[in-house]
């Protein structure tokens, strides 16, 4: 054969030759990495084939790892390369609302009365159903311990413990979701304040065992100091110090080693929200239609964002109400609102009975 001509050696140099050629010309056409992959194993079948019919010898391939790594300096920046393009991708879905974003991050809504806000039950319940849909059984690939997707680490039980009080905190606080995530335990007033200082970058990655990026606070507000409903405190000091431990202080840094971090977060309570409502409903078809003494299982038929209004509803309306009947300018400050008029345009409690007040309270001149 005419490879014995020229040497086994010189052959298997100048194979590599002809395969390295199509898959830089690929590589600089900007190719998607499938595209590549697929060019390199038709290559391959080329040279297998060669070898069979006789065309090529046996040792045409030469030292295997010298083949691997060759091809893997081609293939390298073109995974950088998808990598950066997928990154801009998600970034252009995030901005766009296309993908799964904050929409309602915001306090465009107006006249929220106490009623139409989740209670503390159901803020308690989501927190429950967060740890719920965490730490069920999943197919983690036994190897990696991703998941199925290869997107993500199983949590570990402190995660998951620390990220259920999540909804809590949020409110207990009254933070914005971005807020939210970022909370510091330096940031912390045994007190009873909680100092918000920025709000998480959702378009840029959290990278692991890094401070998350962050964007100045709504409206470019300057820093602002929440107020704390007290119940809460012992909670949320006890997330400082577990926080400070063990992630850096971040109450709420991600699980599972994931890095879209607003969007995973999301996506997790929309996960937790279908478990409330797939155990309510189940609840309601087994339960008797005569039975007066049913109880059905909570369930939280909001948007995330209602968390917060749950805390500015909850803080203004009147003690008879079921609120706790706080100062609105002071409740307007912790919210970080543009304004007194947007509290209290948003959070409006009329009572029932406000004429008959109204006409008992004014029946004698003022003192």
């Amino acid at each position: 054969m005419w490879f014995s001509l020229i040497g086994g050696n010189r052959c298997a140099e100048m194979c590599l030759d002809l395969v390295l050629t199509p898959l830089k010309a690929a590589r600089d056409q900007g190719v998607s990495k499938s595209t590549f992959d697929g060019i390199y194993t038709a290559l391959m079948s080329f040279v297998s084939w060669g070898i069979v019919e006789r065309w090529l010898p046996v040792d045409t391939k030469g030292n295997k790892e010298a083949w691997d790594d060759a091809v893997r300096r081609v293939r390298t920046p073109l995974i950088r390369q998808t990598a950066n393009t997928r990154t801009q991708d998600r970034v252009a879905a995030l901005t766009s609302g296309r993908g799964p974003r904050w929409d309602d991050d915001n306090d465009s809504e107006r006249g929220i009365v106490i009623d139409s806000v989740p209670t503390h039950a159901e803020i308690e319940a989501l927190g429950r159903a967060v740890e719920a849909v965490e730490t069920k059984p999943a197919p983690w690939h036994k190897e990696t311990g991703r998941g199925a997707k290869g997107g993500r680490h199983r949590p570990e039980a402190s995660e998951v413990w620390r990220i259920c009080k999540a909804p809590g905190t949020q409110a207990a606080t009254g933070v914005r979701p971005m807020e939210l995530l970022v909370i510091h335990a330096d940031n912390i007033d045994p007190l009873g304040e909680l100092h918000v200082q920025f709000q998480l970058d959702r378009y840029k990655r959290w990278q692991p065992s890094a401070p998350p990026p962050v964007v100045p606070l709504k409206h470019n507000k300057s820093p602002r100091t929440a107020l704390v409903h007290a119940y809460w405190m012992p909670t949320l000091l006890e997330l400082a110090a577990f926080a400070r431990e063990h992630c850096d202080g971040w109450l709420f840094a991600p699980t599972g080693g994931q890095t879209w971090w607003a969007e995973s977060y999301a996506s997790l309570l929309d996960r937790a929200k279908r478990l409330l409502e797939s155990e309510y409903q189940q609840a309601l078809a087994a339960a008797s239609e005569n039975d007066p003494g049913l109880v059905l299982p909570p369930r939280f038929d909001y948007r995330p964002y209602y968390a917060r209004h749950h805390y500015g509803s909850y803080s203004i309306s009147p003690v008879a109400a079921g609120g706790y009947g706080l100062d609105p300018k002071l409740v307007s400050e912790s919210m970080g609102h543009t304004s007194l008029k947007v509290t209290l345009d948003t959070y409006y409690h009329a009572p029932s009975n406000a004429r008959a007040h109204w006409a008992q309270a004014s029946a004698l001149p003022p003192r």
